[in-house]
């Protein structure tokens, strides 16, 4: 079995193989060594085992007993020696953890997997568990730097202490004990009491004053410290003095915004009102524009209604609302009107959008729905009435329309030949117009699912719409004279 395996075994037998300790000890062994543990490396070697406590700076170390002992030849027994120590220096350098006395030395390489050496013999590694020992020196070794440091300051804070004379002493105390820091006797001695107010003034300085301070690092460092609590309260006077006049600057200067925010909160408000109120004259008379222009507009209305031609009071060019209370609606298609139930009313409505003129960036604009086409379903033609007849003195249907059309100014009407054209299907209608476009006649062959059917309208129209009416069917005929 090799030397690192037997000694990875021995380490985990060192738990086990502690200091066996009796009644008649030289040396009382920490109780920290009597197993293996973190502050105490406890090494088996031969006959000889060694404790380094290396946190308190001892090596324990006896002989173990042995079973027999030859002397001179002769084998005789054999007790435990007395437990005896000797002082153990430690450190951590490089990762090597190096225990030295004058009894025996070791070191553990942690950078090499734990490899031991004693007196200079490497022999083996440890496992891995002795790694607590090295995490434990390095945490041992920030203690006391640290512990060093502070040791540091506070001797410097001491000496810088000393160079005072003892009225200056005793003004310190006096300054940290109304501060609330120190609480001993004014004597201007240097103790613990005064240490730890300096301490205390520092770490409060801030609060105080603003700016943060540290504990010394040089002389220089300390002394400045002590003239900061000599000067402390005249300094602090100033400083509140400061901080009167810039609190008293902030309140005039919020002063001053405030009074400037008013001021433009005024402005803005009156401006605010300027353009509401010119915005209401602009409505005011953009409104009274308009107003004009729809009462010009009805006066139109009113004449073109008078010149033209309709059903009762259903009068083209009138307004839509004027329909809804002639009729009850506003004469959708297949509408009733007067209570006959033997005619079916339709209106056709003129959209005119009548503007203001502008003022400022106000408009104000009124839709005017006018009435341009009324249409009068008669009903169907039947077979009984003649539709070959265009004698106005029938008694169908028909020429009874044709009579109560007779006032009216007749401008053309269809011809026998049309008639013709109409009954073999070449014409879809039949047209006999009055009054420039204005009334019209019309025998429309409507189409139904499998047959058809001529049905009677009588239109009354605008006379915009009448006169594009008219054109658009004036009669073009070939004359004798085109052949």
């Amino acid at each position: 079995m090799g030397i690192r395996k037997l000694l990875i075994i021995a380490s985990m037998l060192f738990y086990s193989l502690g200091f066996a300790l009796t009644a008649t000890a030289a040396v009382k062994v920490p109780r920290v060594c009597e197993t293996q543990s973190v502050d105490c490396f406890v090494l088996n070697l031969g006959n000889d085992v060694y404790a380094f406590h290396w946190k308190g700076n001892r090596l324990y170390y006896k002989r173990k007993n042995a079973s027999s002992l030859k002397i001179n030849g002769r084998t005789v027994n054999s007790s435990d020696s007395p437990v005896q120590s000797t002082a153990l220096n430690w450190r951590l350098d490089n990762g090597i953890f190096s225990l030295s006395s004058d009894k025996i030395n070791l070191k553990i390489d942690f950078k090499r997997d734990r490899l031991l050496k004693v007196n200079g013999k490497t022999l083996g590694n440890l496992d891995y568990a002795f790694q607590k020992i090295g995490d434990a020196a390095k945490s041992e070794l920030a203690k006391q730097a640290k512990l060093q440091a502070q040791q540091k300051q506070d001797n410097l804070l001491k000496s810088s202490f000393g160079r005072l004379d003892d009225i200056q002493k005793k003004q310190i105390q006096v300054i940290l004990g109304n501060e609330g820091h120190y609480k001993s006797n004014v004597d201007g001695l240097w103790g613990n009491g005064t240490l730890l107010a300096i301490k205390a003034f520092i770490r409060n300085y801030a609060t105080a004053m603003g700016p943060t301070i540290s504990e010394p690092v040089n002389p220089n460092d300390a002394d400045r410290i002590f003239q900061l609590i000599l000067n402390f309260q005249a300094e602090r006077a100033k400083r509140v003095e400061a901080i009167k006049q810039r609190e008293a600057k902030e309140k005039r200067r919020a002063e001053a915004e405030r009074k400037k925010r008013e001021e433009a909160a005024l402005e803005k408000a009156r401006i605010a009102e300027e353009k509401r109120k010119t915005r209401e004259e602009n409505i005011k008379l953009a409104q009274e524009d308009l107003d004009k222009k729809i009462a010009i507009a009805q006066e139109k209305t009113k004449s073109d209604v008078s010149s033209n031609h309709g059903f009762r009071n259903l009068i083209p060019g009138m307004n839509r609302e004027d329909v809804r209370k002639e009729c009850g609606s506003r004469l959708p298609a297949s509408s009733l009107c007067y209570g006959i139930e033997n005619i079916r009313f339709k209106g056709d409505y003129k959209t005119t959008t009548i503007f203001s003129a502008k003022y400022g960036d106000q408009i104000r604009d009124r839709t005017i729905y006018t009435l341009r086409l009324l249409e009068l379903d008669l009903g169907p033609i039947t077979n009984s009435w003649s539709l070959s007849s265009n004698d106005p003195n029938d008694g169908d249907i028909l020429n009874t329309a044709r009579r109560a059309l007779g006032k009216y100014n007749l401008e053309y009407e269809y011809t026998q030949r049309d008639l013709e054209l109409y009954n073999e299907g070449e014409k879809n209608r039949l047209i006999v117009v009055y009054e420039g476009g204005k009334v019209a006649l019309i025998i429309k062959r409507i189409k139904k699912d499998y047959s058809s059917e001529n049905r009677l309208f009588i239109e009354y129209r605008d006379a915009e719409t009448g006169k594009s009416f008219f054109e658009q069917n004036a009669p073009k005929r070939a004359s004798s004279s085109d052949f």
